[in-house]
């Protein structure tokens, strides 16, 4: 049987599609996914503002904590789920400021120095990286700021091309990179999972902001010279296409079913395994 739960405080949650569908010059889930709106309690994570100047951020506890999709014994695969968390996390946040939620986006951009960056960070300086740490500290001063969504874009694109570049181009770099998709759909079955069980709006953009990194990580190798990336790439992205379904009830005021996405990381896992 279906696990579904009775929504606690899922209703009325949609944004207007010109504000979901931000133009991020990459790939993004096509349908408009529920986001909630500034009303609802939101359970913090990252930094804040005090007198106008961001705090410092406390790590997330317990199984959803990101730290544990980067304890794999392939220093590889950890580097790469590393720089996927920190793209996931700044979708979650521009999602959260075009929706007016800025302390929540201010939390959500502030996740990956509170997660992974001290290790990335060591990881960017042994293969020779430049570190891009200064240009999340640029999406972090705009929203301080009260900069436009189109400010905060702009600098997310940014990190986003400095993220990509940072990914090596090994012949094992595509295999990588699916394992980090993988990290990031489970990541986001165990964020829903918690944040509708709890009523809690951050949980719901943190998964969404998962989805969507795990989406445009996948769709580049849909055309991939290797039949098995192609073929692995092409499952994943339908898989986390489906979830759709799981943010839309709440658009709907229907009741959560984190079975979906649970079962979308299962499908990405297998598709994965058989790839390699």
């Amino acid at each position: 049987m279906t696990d579904t739960k009775t929504p606690k405080i899922w209703r009325g949650l949609t944004l207007t599609g010109s504000a979901l569908a931000l133009s991020l010059g990459a790939p993004v889930l096509a349908n408009p996914l529920a986001t909630p709106r500034p009303d609802m309690p939101v359970a913090q994570s990252g930094p804040t503002l005090v007198d106008g100047e961001a705090t410092a951020p406390a790590a997330e506890q317990g199984e959803a904590g990101e730290a544990g999709l980067t304890r794999t014994e392939d220093p590889d695969v950890n580097y790469a789920v590393r720089l996927a968390l920190v793209d996931a996390h700044l979708r979650a946040g521009l999602l959260a400021y075009a929706a007016g939620l800025v302390p929540e986006a201010m939390a959500l951009v502030g996740h990956p120095e509170a997660e992974v960056m001290s290790e990335l960070r060591e990881d960017l300086e042994a293969k020779g990286v430049e570190d891009f740490s200064p240009l999340l500290d640029a999406m972090m001063d705009v929203i301080a700021d009260g900069g436009s969504q189109d400010q905060l874009e702009t600098a997310y694109d940014a990190v986003r091309l400095a993220v990509l570049a940072a990914y090596p181009a090994d012949a094992d770099a595509g295999l990588d990179k699916l394992a980090a998709v993988e990290a990031l759909a489970r990541g986001a079955s165990i964020e829903f999972a918690m944040a509708t069980e709890e009523g809690e709006a951050a949980g719901v953009l943190e998964s969404r902001g998962f989805i969507a990194a795990a989406r445009a990580l996948a769709a580049d190798y849909l055309a991939d010279a290797d039949p098995r990336l192609a073929k692995a790439a092409a499952t994943v992205v339908e898989a986390l296409d489906s979830t759709a379904e799981a943010y839309a009830a709440l658009d709907a005021g229907g009741p959560a079913d984190p079975s979906i996405l649970a079962a979308a990381a299962a499908r990405i896992e297998f598709a994965i395994l058989a790839a390699q």
